[in-house]
């Protein structure tokens, strides 16, 4: 059975989400509609895809349309921090990505088109490996841009963490103790005002702004999010 592609409306909704954080290999609540809704409405001109088997979701592409060098652009997506293809294990086979990616082109050509643009799911967020698509996205003459992303893997230290800090840093920390610092979530609105604050003081030395407002935050965090975002401090 062939694969149909359409683009999203209001009504895909709540299969939308659902698909995005139960059934997907990679998604995430980042590609939710809970998520991209928190933006003003205008802000994007949605032309996020869906992708099916008969009546069946099994792939997902969260994206608006931008002009970038005169041309018009699929972008996934300029409001979140990484989208690309989200797709379902029952079709995770390489006969599978090869027609799904080449449905999508065939798609977003006949919709005039003429850029493509991917933020993919990077590994650490996966719920599966899904280096299919990345191969099918070369394949189809897709160009890769990697960002610098860093993270620690903490299964690589031993339990005790400090005793693996050069003497140096293990000074530092055990001065940080005697000082009365001490590292917890921050739960309340006070405290995460406090910290906008600090993130604001040290974005400004640099001439930058923040990607959300306190506002902004606020909404996440209370009324969309409150499982799934949280704060740290010192």
């Amino acid at each position: 059975m062939a694969f149909s592609c359409a683009f999203f409306n209001c009504d895909d909704e709540p299969a939308w989400d659902n698909f995005m954080l139960n059934k997907s290999m990679n998604g995430t609540f980042l590609q939710t509609r809970k998520f991209i809704n928190y933006h003003q409405d205008g802000k994007f001109q949605d032309c996020s895809v869906i992708i099916r088997k008969g009546s069946e979701i099994v792939a997902l592409i969260l994206a608006c349309v931008v002009e970038e060098e005169g041309k018009k652009t699929f972008f996934a997506h300029k409001g979140t921090t990484f989208g690309g293809i989200t797709i379902a294990k029952s079709v995770y086979s390489a006969s599978s990505i090869d027609e799904i990616t080449r449905a999508l082109l065939f798609f977003l050509q006949e919709n005039g088109f003429q850029k493509i643009y991917l933020k993919m799911v990077p590994n650490l967020y996966q719920r599966e490996n899904t280096d299919l698509l990345d191969y099918f996205l070369v394949k189809n003459d897709f160009k890769c841009y990697n960002e610098l992303n860093y993270y620690l893997d903490l299964r690589k230290y031993r339990d005790d963490i400090a005793a693996q800090f050069s003497s140096s840093k293990r000074r530092d920390y055990r001065y940080s103790l005697k000082s009365g610092f001490t590292f917890r979530r921050l739960d309340t609105r006070e405290e995460i005002a406090a910290y906008y604050q600090i993130l604001l003081m040290n974005l400004n030395k640099l001439g930058l702004k923040p990607v959300h407002t306190l506002d902004d935050l606020f909404d996440l965090k209370f009324n969309r999010f409150e499982d799934r975002i949280e704060f740290f401090g010192v």
